[in-house]
């Protein structure tokens, strides 16, 4: 797993608000009927990006969609869409859903072309047809047939629950685990302690090649002697290590294992973007960190790497968006405060970029985000241009 420096980066910030947006499907490909209700699915997308690869998929795009669109808020979910149609343009759950989005708002005219768009690609698509026989004004499409009921098994239609997307996430009656507010910073707690038991399991099993009478023993000291730890690995919570059969465990934190694939499932695409980004593959980083805000609306840190990312690319528009989200979620957050100055001063709003610039400088005195910011105030009331000091990236 690709990792990221934690403990030296400003990159792991305790974060408020976390919460996780949880979705059970039936089908991955679930449809709107006419009359533009939406199929609640089950399966989480957890599932789905638990492949080899786990890059976005077009489909896991459509789940986020449609559980935005079942909370009234079609904005999210059209954006939704169509990140998820950059990776699969004509993927037909995608392009449905959008159409039937388009029709629920009262947006018929694009609706209709939509609809259109849909049957030219997908010629037998039943949903479409009947659809455009709803929306087309009578005798310009031949009556709408009787819509065929779901199979017993199917899940009846869901209506759409409008409820805001802030709200916190609860438990539910079938023990889907939630994410509450101290979650990110566990993670991060965790993903320490995790790399402890990784080199204790290193340790472990290097030394029970050498010595398999030791076999289903844990005796760190002997590891550190033998040069096979550098020092005895500590949990940062102080927790206890010891075995459990073959893999060792903390007294904190649980098994290696379930360590492991809860620090994966969190850390994978953060780390990915992470990569990416400072590889200055910047398409793949903006996939994999529009991939965990849409996973963890709430996670401060993510946004504001989407919105450094947005800047790289020139995207200023989304780039402000997705920093003014970090701050609503972590004002304190001073890597997003410092880039939302740089993008005021490069989008022609020198004023707010002083103000903000002079408010960082006062608040960081002595400190390097505090020269930082007195030097581009000073740059900008000398008169200088945007690209004079900030050259292109």
């Amino acid at each position: 797993m690709l990792q990221v420096n934690i403990n030296s980066s400003t990159h792991w910030k305790a974060v408020s608000g976390l919460s996780l947006l949880l979705f059970c499907t039936n089908s991955v490909i679930a449809q709107i009927e006419p009359g533009f209700s939406f199929v609640k699915p089950s399966g989480t997308v957890q599932e789905l990006l638990s492949t080899p690869a786990n890059k976005p998929k077009a489909n896991t795009y459509y789940l986020i969609a449609l559980s935005q669109a079942q909370k009234g808020n079609s904005r999210d979910a059209l954006t939704t869409i169509e990140r998820g149609l950059r990776i699969e343009p004509d993927n037909l759950p995608l392009l449905k859903l959008k159409a039937g989005i388009l029709a629920r708002t009262g947006n018929e005219a694009e609706a209709i072309k939509e609809f259109q768009g849909i049957i030219k690609l997908y010629p037998e698509d039943d949903y479409a047809k009947e659809s455009l026989k709803l929306l087309l004004p009578p005798g310009a499409y031949p009556a709408p047939k009787a819509i065929t009921p779901p199979p017993p098994n199917h899940p009846p239609i869901a209506p759409i629950q409008t409820s805001s997307a802030s709200e916190p996430a609860k438990k539910t009656g079938s023990g889907t685990k939630i994410l509450d507010t101290s979650y990110f910073e566990a993670i991060r707690v965790k993903q320490v302690c995790f790399h402890q038991l990784s080199a204790i399991k290193r340790a472990y099993d290097e030394h029970v090649k050498n010595t398999p009478a030791d076999k289903g023993k844990l005796n760190i000291n002997k590891y550190v002697e033998e040069k096979l730890l550098f020092a005895p690995p500590l949990c940062p919570e102080a927790g206890e290590f010891s075995l459990d059969g073959v893999f060792p465990k903390c007294s904190k934190h649980g098994t290696f294992q379930t360590l492991e694939t809860e620090v994966k499932m969190v850390l994978t695409d953060f780390n990915r973007g992470m990569q990416a980004k400072i590889g200055r593959v910047l398409g793949e980083a903006q996939k994999a960190f529009e991939q965990v805000v849409l996973l963890y609306p709430k996670w401060a840190e993510a946004h504001y790497q989407l919105a450094d990312t947005y800047f790289r690319i020139g995207m200023d528009k989304e780039a402000l968006l997705e920093t003014r989200k970090c701050l609503d979620l972590a004002s304190n957050n001073v890597d997003a405060k410092m880039l939302l100055a740089n993008l005021y001063f490069k989008t022609g709003q020198k004023e707010a970029s002083l103000k903000l610039l002079d408010q960082i400088s006062q608040s960081n005195s002595g400190g390097v985000y505090g020269l930082s910011a007195r030097s581009m105030a000073s740059a900008i009331r000398s008169g200088r241009l945007y690209y004079q000091i900030f050259p292109p990236y």
